[in-house]
């Protein structure tokens, strides 16, 4: 879950939080990682150096390198949703485990595409 300053800098970052924090406007929804991360390779390199020399890392994207990269970096997000205004039927689903991955893609099976 993602909590963000002005212009979409995120200060905090939490995964799959069992109760996820809810937006200001509205107590009903959360923001959430899609997971989809852009980075400078070269960065993203020292960074993943710096973090496998961590006793108490797990090493993982989520729980540590990015909430260590908030804490030292400036790191912004995309807003997906509103990239969606005015279209329909727009999809996300997590699809972290096997299962739902292959849930994800039941789901579009019969998804008939825009061309």
């Amino acid at each position: 879950m993602l909590t963000f300053l002005f212009y979409e800098q995120i200060v905090r970052f939490v995964e799959k939080p069992a109760q996820p924090e809810p937006t200001p406007s509205d107590p009903e929804k959360a923001l959430a990682s899609m997971g989809i991360y852009v980075f400078n390779a070269e960065f993203l390199y020292d960074q993943l150096r710096i973090d496998s020399k961590l006793p108490n890392s797990s090493h993982d994207f989520g729980k540590d390198i990015i909430p260590s990269l908030i804490e030292k970096h400036r790191v912004f997000a995309y807003r997906f949703r509103d990239a969606q205004k005015g279209k329909e039927d727009d999809y996300w689903r997590d699809v972290g485990t096997l299962d739902a991955f292959w849930e994800a893609n039941m789901d579009l099976v019969s998804v008939v595409p825009q061309l």
